[in-house]
């Protein structure tokens, strides 16, 4: 699932949503007022750090990794 949110929702509930992009693999975009929006996200390398060895998660995040 992704969120998409203002950034004064954001900055209001930071925690929660960080929480949510660690915890749940949560991607998170953030509008801002100068049109430059971003995206919160966990990245590859994080993902592959967290994942078990040997693990079909790992195999993948170690692809994804190599790909990029």
């Amino acid at each position: 699932m992704t969120l998409a949110l203002n950034q004064s929702d954001f900055r209001a509930h930071l925690k929660k949503y960080l929480d949510q992009v660690n915890d749940e693999d949560e991607t998170v975009y953030v509008t801002r007022s100068n049109q430059r929006s971003v995206a919160v996200k966990m990245d590859w390398l994080e993902r592959t750090l967290k994942a078990k060895e040997g693990s079909l998660e790992y195999a993948i995040a170690r692809d994804q990794l190599i790909k990029s």
